[in-house]
């Protein structure tokens, strides 16, 4: 049996959080995602803006603070963060690339995803309270482009909608870097972790480094905000980068789309 892009969305849709997809784990599509960590609960988020340092100058490369302590502070940002922009790039041997930049609230809505890959085509969604829109171009949709591609469709309440919005939400890739217990977490605050500086996009910042330099982590001194974390798989897995920004920042564009149709039911567009 082949399907269109559109039913093998729920086996392939988005990348998995970026430990997951470089450190040795498995793809998390088409399963119930982790459950938020108790600490982002929408009601016991704390809307005290986070501590920064005392100094508006930057530290001595003499004096550099340990790894442990640059994540802790970047968790205590991370955690009172109530919307953000995630930008996960994969890229696996022989090239190929895969984007998804998930934008939004981290607790509830309005939340966006746009995911692109070659052979794949790229896909929009946006949740809207329980109303999730989808918009594909005419690579997606495959034999549907004539009615469907670049077109916004509103989908029904089935399983694949349920998949697709446990999918696309933040919070598994902002538990990653908080739960004290995943692998990312470990790697950049074990006791052979480094601290360098270094520059990213013209500004100094921490780099993160772990033991045998497979992970890496940016964080902005004057922020405490982590704003890159990169990994590269020990046996030629590939590559995987997560970009951070938008922290508290304004998503009133993501609303609902204006003119919609109905997603046809994904068994639609499976064949034989």
């Amino acid at each position: 049996m082949t399907t269109t892009p559109r039913a093998r969305r729920v086996q392939a849709l988005v990348s998995a959080p970026l430990a997951l997809a470089v450190l040795g784990g498995c793809s998390v599509a088409g399963k119930s995602v982790a459950p938020a960590k108790t600490t982002l609960n929408s009601s016991t988020t704390s809307t005290t803006p986070a501590a920064t340092p005392s100094t508006d100058n930057l530290p001595s490369t003499d004096n550099l603070p340990t790894a442990s302590v640059l994540i802790s502070r970047a968790q205590d940002v991370l955690v009172r963060t109530k919307t953000l922009t995630i930008r996960t790039t994969i890229t696996v041997p022989g090239g190929e690339m895969s984007t998804t930049t998930r934008r939004g609230r981290i607790i509830g809505t309005p939340q966006a995803l746009t995911y692109t890959q070659l052979d794949y085509g790229t896909e929009e969604l946006r949740l809207i309270g329980a109303t999730l829109y989808v918009k594909g171009d005419a690579t997606y949709w495959g034999e549907y482009a004539t009615d469907y591609a670049n077109r916004w469709t509103r989908s029904p309440d089935d399983e694949w909608t349920r998949t697709a919005i446990e999918d696309m939400t933040i919070v598994p890739h902002v538990d990653e870097l908080l739960e004290e217990d995943s692998e990312i977490v470990q790697a950049l605050t074990g006791k052979a972790a480094s601290v360098t500086m270094e520059t990213l996009d013209g500004q100094r910042m921490y780099c993160v480094e772990n033991e045998n330099g497979v992970l890496r982590a940016w964080i902005d001194p004057k922020s405490n905000q982590i704003r890159k974390v990169e990994g590269y798989g020990t046996d030629g897995d590939g590559t995987g980068i997560d970009e951070l920004s938008g922290y508290d920042g304004d998503y009133s564009d993501i609303v609902a789309p204006k003119t919609t149709l109905t997603r046809p039911p994904v068994e639609a567009s499976s064949t034989t």
